[in-house]
């Protein structure tokens, strides 16, 4: 070896003896060694290169021996610091966790701000941390991914969940009131122990209503819309169906839906013109009572296939009961009178006159019981007898006859 001036030490560029060492050398406690095994031991040294080697084994490894760096220790943490020596990163072995934390930028150490480990535990700091990723906001807990669920968080309030069920979300200031829920599958949600449906459903805080948007309930393999009362649900809720949505047609259906098994639903089904083949399509409304109008008073029996309408209303004009007129001097009997629909009018007269002449009656409640033009209507009368009815464009209608007889008839005449 060069520079040795005993030969035993420097023979042919190879290490005779089996070691050189300093005069103080102690296995373990002071000097240095360089074995001819290739060994070496020393207290401490400087490379100003690079160091390879296929295992390093040490009780502390560092980048730097202060400042900002990155330390490997012994029991196998790895930790980095910032440059006034807080913890920015701590990779614990003993919990097999990671943790992350702010830079205050100074030796002030900092919140906790993430999280992985298996299992649920507190960190090196006294921080508690949940199973998976956890993500920590000024309020606590932000987001956590674990083997079970993805949830968001305000402080310990659970904001939202993704779990293998399904997505959940929360009001933040009430943990337990689940809002809305999208699943494959119905079931109970493990946080508010509120039952949630198949599909997506939206629930109003504070009372037991729900709208849904899924199968339809009653078993039809059809997307529904509906709403429903979970603290007394109906055998049926009212919804919304499509039952045919496509380019040979489309189809919706709104349903009352029915509170009991034994009662039945009101059913409106609409068609555009491809599935009914009429032009602009087709309203189908399929209950026992078809109400008008804003009081209903008007309305269609279909159990007894019979139009109802209203005294004093109706859906095209006074549907109503017939009204008397007063009589004149000299007639003995009644004369009526009635709009019916369709623009029409009923007179009725029946009665007795005393002689001949025009017996004019009293006026109609209104100029919409006279026609635009004047009618002249042939009456039965007696034998031997000439009367006709005339109703005039205003005011009452008038008996002409020729003698005293009877006389009597009913009319339908239009007003237009």
């Amino acid at each position: 070896m060069s520079g040795f001036a005993n030969s035993i030490l420097a023979g042919a560029s190879k290490l005779i003896r089996a070691a050189i060492q300093s005069p103080n050398y102690v296995a373990g406690l002071a000097g240095w060694t360089i074995n001819k095994d290739g060994t070496s031991e020393f207290n401490s040294g400087t490379f100003r290169g690079t160091v390879s080697a296929a295992t390093i084994i040490g009780a502390l490894i560092e980048s730097s021996s202060s400042g900002r760096r990155t330390t490997l220790d012994n029991s196998g943490d790895i930790k980095v610091y910032n440059a006034s020596g807080a913890v920015l990163f701590w990779y614990r072995n003993a919990l097999a966790a990671m943790f992350f934390y702010t830079d205050t930028g100074s030796a002030t150490q900092g919140s906790l701000v993430q999280s992985i480990s298996a299992v649920a535990g507190t960190d090196p700091f006294g921080n508690a941390y949940g199973a998976g990723f956890e993500s920590f906001g000024s309020l606590g807990t932000a987001a956590l991914i674990d083997s079970a669920i993805i949830g968001l968080f305000s402080g310990l309030n659970r904001l939202l969940a993704a779990t293998p069920s399904g997505l959940f979300v929360y009001d933040s200031t009430t943990p337990t009131q689940l809002l809305n829920s999208i699943a494959s599958a119905a079931g109970t949600d493990s946080q508010s122990g509120q039952s949630y449906p198949q599909g997506l459903a939206s629930f109003i805080a504070g009372t037991s209503f729900e709208v849904v948007i899924g199968p339809d309930p009653l078993g039809a393999s059809f997307p529904a819309l509906y709403m429903q009362q979970t603290s007394s649900s109906p055998s049926g809720p009212p919804r919304v169906i499509t039952t045919a949505a496509s380019s040979s047609g489309c189809e919706i259906q709104v349903k009352s839906g029915k509170a009991s098994s034994g009662a039945t639903e009101a059913i409106t089904v609409q068609n555009d013109s491809a599935t009914s083949g009429v032009t602009n399509g087709t309203t189908l409304l399929q209950a026992g009572k078809v109400s008008f109008g804003n009081s209903g008073a008007a309305f269609w029996d279909d159990n007894a296939s019979q139009l109802s309408l209203p005294t004093g209303g109706g859906p095209f004009i006074n549907g109503e009961g017939f009204h008397t007129l007063s009589n004149p001097s000299g007639f003995t009997g009644t004369c009526r009178v009635k709009l019916v629909p369709w623009n029409m009018v009923i007179y009725d007269i029946e009665g007795t006159t005393t002689g001949s002449g025009t017996f004019t009656f009293g006026s109609p409640p209104s100029s919409s019981y006279n026609p635009t033009t004047g009618r002249h209507l042939a009456v039965g009368q007696t034998a031997g007898t000439d009367g006709r009815l005339f109703v005039p464009t205003s005011g009452g209608p008038q008996l002409i006859v020729s003698a005293a007889g009877s006389f009597g008839g009913c009319f339908m005449i239009p007003t237009n």
